[in-house]
């Protein structure tokens, strides 16, 4: 009894389970649209030479420095290769610095130019420093700085040092929309006040340029990286965003 009564059930469910199979079969419709939407990321590439073929910091022969004596005439160019407008931040590594050489070397010299796809120019040239100390039309913080050295020039000590841009000590900024370039132009010497005490020392030095999105997150994500570059970034935004408004 019990056995067929379980059996029963069991046809009852199945029948059942038929009969909505069965009744239930809904309309449905699937269109597409005829547009299709494809995303495609932009491009941050910041490309850094010396104006030639490579990206080489090339400030000629530096050995046998002795007070008085110059390098060469560098150049580095900060080029916007990307599709995407980007902030950079940009400045002179020292590294194996022995007997204070960073005291003894200045910037004897220093020039920026602010270059379009076509070679015209977005801002004034600013020869900032000559014979290491403030130059031209915005020098006159530039001859402060100087001041406050020890043997009267801008050395890399005093210039490293110091936060005049706000992002860090040392720090350059900028903003460069695709195809835009900055152009820093630099000679190096030893200070004629140089004495005794620098003999025999040494220091390398590069320039180093980091490249982000002009975007607060992204300029602070940066600056996380790089304890040159404060971690607050974001407040320079603005004056990045500035920058990117001349280049037209």
């Amino acid at each position: 009894m019990n056995t067929k009564i379980i059996t029963s059930l069991a046809t009852i469910l199945v029948v059942g389970a038929a009969a909505v199979g069965g009744t239930y079969a809904w309309f449905t419709s699937s269109p597409v649209s005829s547009n299709s939407n494809t995303f495609t990321s932009g491009t941050l590439i910041a490309g850094l030479s010396d104006g030639g073929s490579s990206d080489a910091f090339d400030l000629g022969t530096v050995t046998n420095f002795a007070p008085g004596d110059e390098t060469n005439t560098a150049t580095i160019v900060i080029k916007n290769n990307g599709t995407l407008n980007l902030g950079w931040f940009g400045y002179f590594n020292l590294s194996g610095v022995t007997k204070d050489m960073d005291k003894a070397i200045y910037i004897k010299d220093a020039q920026m130019e602010f270059l379009n796809p076509t070679t015209g120019t977005w801002e004034t040239t600013d020869h900032f420093i000559a014979n290491g100390t403030g130059s031209g039309t915005y020098g006159a913080y530039y001859t402060t700085l100087a001041a406050s050295d020890p043997m009267g020039v801008i050395s890399m000590r005093t210039w490293n040092n110091d936060n005049a841009m706000g992002a860090g000590n040392g720090v350059q900024i900028g903003a460069l929309k695709p195809g835009y370039s900055y152009k820093l132009t630099v000679k190096l010497a030893m200070a004629d006040a140089a004495d005794n005490t620098y003999q025999g020392g040494e220091m390398t030095v590069n320039y180093v340029v980091k490249a982000t999105q002009l975007k607060a997150g992204a300029l602070n994500y940066l600056g996380s990286l790089d304890a040159k570059i404060v971690d607050t970034a974001s407040n320079l935004l603005t004056w990045m965003e500035a920058q990117i408004v001349k280049q037209i």
